[in-house]
């Protein structure tokens, strides 16, 4: 980990359904911004599958040979019911894994939607559920409660990562700039 107050993190994201449809319609991108403070050191893309079974790899592929402290993923499902294996990342990489979600995830809606879409849903609802506990904080004085999840770190230290990210509002500032421009990508790719 750095020595210093500020961290590198790496902030994943999906891209749009909308545009990227019109190349391949099974697939979109996820984005990878790595961030110092408020300076973009790195921005990189790669392939998924909708509703598929390669995030975890294809992320571990494209955050290859990036130098960074800790990765926060906006969720732990991408392009649908694409599924990153929190753990996994943790255990390849040897750095935090932090799960950010703006609202309280719905589970059972969750757990219902997997059921339909999958014979095999057990093992997708597993990613899930052995996250570990869910917590909640206010990362910004007066703004809503955040949502997070952490594995390879405690929660207070997650907590300080996702105080320290929230820049501009309470979504970290890595996870807002790969929405964006993974959204931006896709919509006009």
């Amino acid at each position: 980990m750095s020595n210093q107050n500020v961290y590198s993190i790496i902030g994943v994201e999906d891209g749009s359904f909308k545009g990227f449809p019109r190349l391949n319609f099974n697939k979109t991108l996820l984005c990878a911004v790595n961030t110092v403070g408020i300076t973009i050191k790195e921005v990189r893309f790669t392939e998924i599958s909708i509703d598929g079974y390669d995030a975890t790899e294809n992320l571990l592929k494209m955050i290859r040979n990036m130098n960074y402290d800790v990765i926060i993923l906006g969720g732990i499902s991408f392009a649908g019911f694409n599924l990153v294996d929190a753990k996994k990342v943790n255990l390849l990489t040897g750095k935090p894994v932090i799960i950010y979600m703006g609202k309280r995830p719905d589970s059972v809606k969750m757990l219902n939607a997997i059921k339909k879409l999958y014979p095999n849903w057990m093992e997708k609802w597993r990613l899930i559920t052995d996250l570990g506990e869910l917590y909640s904080a206010e990362v910004k004085k007066g703004d809503q409660k955040i949502f997070y999840e952490i594995i390879g770190e405690s929660s207070v230290w997650g907590l300080k990562i996702l105080k320290q990210a929230a820049i501009l509002c309470r979504i970290p500032e890595p996870v807002r700039l790969a929405n964006l421009i993974g959204k931006g990508v896709t919509r006009n790719y």
